[in-house]
């Protein structure tokens, strides 16, 4: 196995003598972290679709299955999930129908001071979970329309410096509860008005996305978007989209690796 010196987890059976020479004596042996191959960024294989089936049918951990494929745990997990549920459940419009049903749902757990349950409603709805809960951050009537004053613009401006000052997260949704607003309102507004680079990558930031990109790859992490994008002073969504659309979509990982 490629997997060198395994953490081993010692289990004994009930009343069983705890030594090494006992028959009763087994063990079940996990990667460390450090010792997982680094993750795949390339489109999945047939091959590792039926091993990701297989596996997770089987009851193999996320984790398990991260070391065994030699993929990032969420990149797992969403295609598990891609794989098993329909289409229809990652369609990208909603309807007056389901919008009016959210919201009675909505307006049934605030009245009732009890937490939505996404699952529940993925079932009735069929869409994703995670989908209905960032579409319920957009909906309510209680949000403010049109566009944002100048009070609104210093708040925005404010909140989003203070958290690029001290590497932290930016929480659009924790800032659209604190300003009334929709959060993917406030932050395309934030990627057209903060005075960050649009239009086409030079030969140097390509370069710049690469390298960071393939320092990540190595390490077997994701690459940080957002800090890329401090360096070019650009938007960490049109970084991303670069990399996909110039990179990732293109070339496989061996020739990315052979790239300067």
């Amino acid at each position: 196995s490629s997997l060198t010196r395994p953490f081993v987890r010692s289990c004994f059976r009930h009343n069983a003598p705890k030594s090494a020479s006992s028959k009763n004596y087994r063990t079940i042996t996990y990667p460390r972290t450090h010792q997982i191959k680094p993750a795949k960024w390339t489109h999945w294989a047939r091959e590792e679709d039926n091993k990701l089936l297989r596996m997770r049918k089987s009851g193999s951990s996320y984790l398990l299955i991260s070391a065994t494929i030699g993929r990032n745990r969420s990149s797992c997990y969403y295609r598990y999930r891609d794989l098993t549920q329909p289409p229809s459940a990652h369609r990208l419009r909603w309807t007056a129908e389901e919008n009016g049903f959210l919201l009675e749902a909505w307006k049934g757990a605030e009245a009732a001071n009890k937490r939505l349950r996404y699952t529940e409603l993925s079932g009735i709805l069929n869409r994703d979970p995670r989908a209905i809960r960032s579409h319920l951050c957009e909906i309510p009537p209680h949000l403010k329309k049109g566009p944002l004053n100048a009070e609104e613009q210093t708040l925005l401006r404010n909140f989003v410096q203070t958290k690029l000052k001290y590497g932290g997260h930016i929480g659009w949704v924790e800032l659209g509860r604190l300003m009334n607003r929709s959060s993917g309102y406030l932050r395309k507004f934030w990627d057209a008005h903060s005075g960050l680079r649009t239009g086409r990558f030079d030969d140097e930031e390509d370069r710049l996305v690469l390298r960071r990109a393939k320092m990540a790859m190595k390490m077997g992490t994701r690459p940080s978007w957002a800090a890329i994008g401090r360096l070019l002073n650009r938007p960490p969504v049109t970084v991303l989209n670069r990399w996909k659309t110039a990179f990732q979509s293109r070339l496989s990982k061996a020739q990315i690796n052979k790239l300067p």
